[in-house]
C-alpha cells in the first residue's frame, strides 16, 4: 500500500474540512437574512479500498480512504411552510378589512359633538326652537343653517365612503400587479433551480429566495404551492394554475360597466376565484362593507327628505300668513336631492335658501303664532320610521355607526389572534431553518479541529515521503 493512499486521504479530509467550514460561514453570515435556511453538511465515509473482487489486495480487510460531503442540506420543513402560507393569507385578508373599517370610522367620527347623529338631533331641536316664535327671523336662519349642515355633512360621509370604495379599487390594481410580479420572479427561480439539478448540484439559495416569494405572494392572495420531482414550484390561485414549469398566468382587471369598479380576470377573460389574503379582504370591502354602509346611509337620507318635505309641504308659510287669500298648503319641499342618491345630492331646498319666511311652520294661516306644522316635523325624530317602522332615523343611523364599531372591533381581534398564531408557526418554522449563532459556533470549532489535524496528517505523510525519497541509503 503506497504513501500517497494515506495522502490523498488526509488531503480529502482538508478540503472537505474546509467546505465545512465555508457551510458554517455562509449560515453566520446569513443569520439575519430574510427567508434564509440554515444548511447543514452531511458527511460520508468514501469508498474503501479495495472493492471485494478476485483480485482484490492480500491485505487484511478494507482500507479506508476517507471522508467527502454527501451533500449540502437546506434544513425546511414543507408541512410548516404550508401551514404558514395557510394562516398568512387570513392574516392578510383580516389586517386589510381592520385597516379599512378604521378609515371609514375616521371620518363618520362617532361618538362626538361632530358627528351626524349630533347633527340630526340639532337639526329636529330648531324646529322644536321655531315652534316658540315661528315668527322669529333668527330662528328660522338658525334652523337654516343646521339643514345646511346636516346636509353637508350627508353628502361629504356618502362622498368619503364613494372615495374608499375607489381607493380601495386602486388598491386591487396594485395587488394585481404585485401578485404578476411575484408569479413572474418565481418562474424565474423555477428556471433558475432546473439548470442547477440539471447538472447535479443543490441551488439551496435559489430554493430559499422562491420559497420567500412565495410566502410574501401567500399573503396577498390565497394559494396552494407545491414543488415537483423536477424542481419546479407549482402555483394555484382558486383552482387556475398560475406558476408551474416554464409558464405564468397572468392577472389583470376589466372594469365592470354596472359596478364601475375593477373585476379581476385571467389572460383568457375567465375569472379569478379569490379566496383570502388581502386581495379577498380590500374585495369584501369595497363591495360589501362599504357599499353597504353606502345604502344604509342613502337609505337615512330618503327616509329623512321624504319625512320632512312630506310633512313640510302641508304647512304653511309665513308668506301664507300674510297673504290671507292663500289658503292652501305651501307644498313647498324642505330638502331636495336625486331620486336613488340622495346621502351624495340631499341639500336644502332652493325655496328655502331663497327665503327663510318659506319655511312652512304652520298649520293654519289665519292664526298667527301658529306653530303645528313645526311641532309635528320635530315629532318625526321619535317616531318609527326606519326597518319597517321598527325604529327611529336617530336610531336607524347609530345602529350603522354600532355595527361598523363592532366589525371594526372584530376585525381587530381577528387579525390580533391571527397575528398570534402567524407567530407561533413562524417561530416553529425557525426553530428548524433558523441560523443559532452559538451552533454555528461550536460547529466552526469542531471542522476548525478536523482541518488542522488533516494539516497534521499531511506535514506526517510529507515527512515520510521525505525520508523515504531523500534519506533512505544515505548512511551507506
Amino acid at each position: 500500500m503506497s504513501i500517497s493512499l494515506g495522502l490523498n486521504t488526509a488531503v480529502r479530509a482538508l478540503i472537505t474540512q474546509q467546505q465545512a467550514l465555508n457551510t458554517v460561514a455562509h449560515n453566520i453570515a446569513n443569520a439575519n437574512t430574510p427567508g434564509y435556511s440554515r444548511q447543514d453538511v452531511q458527511l460520508i465515509t468514501t469508498e474503501p479500498f479495495t472493492l471485494p473482487s478476485q483480485n482484490r489486495s492480500a491485505l487484511a480487510g478494507q482500507i479506508g480512504t476517507g471522508v467527502t460531503i454527501a451533500q449540502i442540506r437546506r434544513l425546511r420543513d414543507q408541512f410548516l411552510d404550508a401551514q404558514f402560507r395557510l394562516q398568512n393569507q387570513a392574516l392578510g385578508m383580516q389586517d386589510a378589512v381592520a385597516q379599512g373599517l378604521h378609515n371609514v370610522e375616521d371620518f363618520f367620527n362617532e361618538p362626538s359633538n361632530q358627528g351626524l347623529a349630533n347633527e340630526i338631533s340639532q337639526f329636529f331641536n330648531k324646529w322644536r326652537d321655531l315652534t316658540n316664535d315661528p315668527s322669529n327671523q333668527a330662528s328660522r336662519l338658525s334652523l337654516r343653517a343646521q339643514a345646511a349642515d346636516m346636509t353637508s355633512f350627508i353628502r361629504g360621509a356618502a362622498v368619503q365612503l364613494v372615495q374608499q370604495q375607489q381607493n380601495l379599487d386602486q388598491q386591487v390594481l396594485g395587488k394585481v400587479d404585485q401578485i404578476n410580479s411575484l408569479a413572474q420572479r418565481i418562474s424565474s427561480l423555477n428556471d433558475q433551480i432546473g439548470k442547477v439539478l440539471a447538472v447535479g448540484d443543490t441551488p439551496n439559495d435559489l430554493r430559499d429566495r422562491r420559497d420567500l416569494l412565495v410566502d410574501q405572494l401567500s399573503r396577498i392572495v390565497r394559494i396552494t404551492a407545491f414543488e415537483d420531482d423536477r424542481g419546479n414550484e407549482n402555483i394555484t390561485l382558486g383552482g387556475t394554475q398560475l406558476v408551474g414549469q416554464n409558464y405564468v398566468n397572468t392577472m389583470k382587471t376589466q372594469l365592470n360597466g354596472v359596478t364601475g369598479f375593477r373585476d379581476l380576470i385571467w389572460a383568457d377573460n375567465s375569472a379569478v376565484n379569490v379566496t383570502g389574503g388581502e386581495m379577498r379582504g380590500v374585495l369584501d370591502l369595497r363591495d360589501t362593507t362599504v357599499a353597504g354602509i353606502l345604502a344604509n346611509l342613502n337609505t337615512l337620507a330618503a327616509m329623512l327628505l321624504n319625512a320632512v318635505n312630506a310633512q313640510h309641504q302641508l304647512g304653511h308659510t309665513l308668506n301664507d300668513t300674510t297673504n290671507n287669500s292663500l289658503n292652501s298648503a305651501t307644498g313647498i319641499s324642505f330638502f331636495t336631492a336625486v331620486a336613488g342618491k340622495e346621502a351624495a345630492t340631499i341639500d336644502v331646498s332652493a325655496d328655502i335658501l331663497a327665503d327663510p319666511n318659506n319655511i312652512a311652520a304652520a298649520t293654519n294661516p289665519n292664526a298667527p303664532g301658529d306653530s303645528g306644522n313645526a311641532d309635528a316635523i320635530a315629532s318625526l325624530q321619535f317616531q318609527l320610521l326606519m326597518s319597517g317602522g321598527t325604529t327611529t332615523m336617530e336610531d336607524f343611523y347609530r345602529g350603522i355607526i354600532s355595527t361598523l364599531g363592532s366589525q371594526g372591533q372584530q376585525a381587530d381581534n381577528q387579525s390580533a389572534n391571527q397575528l398570534l398564531l402567524v407567530q407561533h408557526i413562524d417561530t416553529s418554522r425557525q426553530a428548524i431553518s433558523g441560523v443559532s449563532i452559538d451552533e454555528e459556533a461550536t460547529k466552526q470549532i469542531e471542522f476548525q479541529r478536523g482541518f488542522e489535524a488533516a494539516a497534521r496528517v499531511v506535514s506526517t505523510f510529507d515527512s515520510m515521503l521525505d525520508t523515504l525519497i531523500n534519506h533512505m541509503g544515505a548512511g551507506r
